[in-house]
Formats: structure tokens, sequence, C-alpha cells
């Protein structure tokens, strides 16, 4: 079991623990989240706690650049990805100067992994979102929306004429209440409706969610003919980590065809 600490008296609790826990020192890239400075004295000091351990050791490094996040700018990422890879890189560096082993030097958002230009020095990329991608990261650039792999299937549950909307049987529940895409894509919302088959329809999103319930606004009343009560329809999610989350299974498809089940892996 690996372990994050970026205080010394985390690793003091881990190193006097008696399990045998691996290490990683979390460094501050740029986010300003968590971590300890690459170039700080914290970094060596967290180190030393473990040498006296008769069960715990140092593993490595880690960082996430989380501020890649609030970009859409390619060039912006990728200093950002080499700022990270810096960061974490002179960590490591800093550590085997000073006589501790470093076998892990982690790095990784979804944008930064996929363009970074450099890997020179890390062991890993921890990049999350990117095995279903979300419209997050298509409004970022990082991806397009045909690549987006995972969407909640819905059905049309009512027309309200009146008030020109169309109900759909996924809230806040079943999409999360992320609006992570409307920095850069406002219009989206909680959602985008496309067609069961995958082609889009044009500027159709969830403009509101309840609990249960999701609210799309209907600007042609020819959507109220395109999507009759009972049809189905596929709603892209904003955050697809937090949407993903809501579900113990996902069903995967090609096509039509329902070919697999997978179960979610908790870690919590």
């Amino acid at each position: 079991l690996k372990v994050l600490a970026d205080t010394v008296d985390a690793a003091r609790a881990i190193a006097d623990h008696g399990a045998a826990f691996k290490l990683l020192v979390e460094i501050d890239c740029g986010d300003g989240r968590a971590g300890v400075s690459a170039t700080g004295q914290t970094l060596l000091e967290i180190a030393d706690c473990l040498s006296g351990s008769k069960a715990a050791r140092l593993d490595g490094v880690l960082t996430h650049a989380g501020h890649s996040y609030g970009v859409n700018d390619i060039p912006k990422i990728q200093q950002i990805a080499e700022d990270e890879r810096q960061a974490v890189v002179h960590a490591a560096e800093r550590l085997r100067t000073a006589g501790h082993a470093v076998n892990t030097v982690s790095a990784g958002s979804t944008p930064t992994a996929l363009f970074s230009q450099d890997a020179t020095g890390l062991t890993e990329y921890r990049a999350g979102v990117y095995v279903f991608f979300d419209l997050d990261q298509q409004s970022r650039g990082v991806c397009q929306t045909q690549e987006l792999a995972l969407s909640v299937l819905a059905t049309v549950i009512g027309h309200n004429r009146e008030s020109s909307k169309i109900l759909l049987d996924a809230g806040g529940l079943a999409l999360s209440k992320d609006i992570g895409a409307n920095a850069f894509r406002p219009e989206v919302r909680y959602g985008a409706v496309v067609a069961v088959d995958g082609p889009a329809l044009n500027d159709v999103y969830v403009t509101s969610v309840s609990q249960e319930h999701g609210h799309v606004k209907v600007t042609d009343p020819a959507l109220f003919q395109r999507l009759p009560v009972g049809s189905r329809v596929r709603i892209l999610p904003n955050h697809v980590c937090m949407t993903a989350a809501a579900y113990p299974v996902y069903n995967v498809t090609d096509g039509d065809t329902l070919i697999d089940q997978w179960d979610r892996c908790n870690g919590w």
C-alpha cells in the first residue's frame, strides 16, 4: 500500500505505525492545493522520518498539476506539464543526493499527460479522466466530442409546453451537479443531449437539474416532436469522474449491442 504525505507529522505517524507502507512525498508543482516545495527543507525532513522505520519506507515523489484544468490553451498546458515534470524530477534528485532511494517519480493530470513534450526523469503518468473523457476536457481542447466514451442513458418523461421544457429522468444524482465545462462553454450547463444512436442534437443541453430530474430548455418547438415522451437520449457529462461514481457497473456497448459490463472499483 502506498500513502502520501506532505508534512513531517504525517510522515512520523506513518513511520511509527508499524505497517509496511510505501510513502510518496507529495510535491506542489504550482497548483497550491497540497504538497511541499521541491526546493524546501520539508522534503528532506519527511524522507528522514522514514529512515528509522522498521516497516515503512520511502518510495518516491508524486505531484499533480490540477491547475492545468484552469486553461484552454494548448501551449499553456504544455508549459504547465513541463513545470510539473521539473518540480517532481528536481525533488527526486534532491532526495537521491541526500542518500535516499527513489523508485517512483510520478506526475500527471489528463491535460498534462496528453500534451507533455518531455517525460525525462518520470516513471509514470497518472491520468484519470482520459479513460472516458468528458465535456470539461473537450472545452479545454484536450479531446474532441466524438472521443467522449461515457454517456448517461435517459428517458423523456414529460413535456411542459408552457415553460418550454422537456423533462428527463436523469437529474443531479444521475449526472452530478458539476458544471466544470461552463468555464469555457457556459451553454452546456449540466450536459449535452445526443441521440441514442450517436448523432448530436444541435444546441440541446440539460439546462437545469433537480435531484431526480433533468430539464431541457426548448428553443425550437420542433424538439417536442423530435423527442416524444418515452424516447431515449444519451447525456454527455461535464465531469465524468463525478458522474461515473454514481453507478456500480458500466454497460459497454458496440453500436446497439451490449458486449460487456464493467464493475466499478471503489476507493472509498
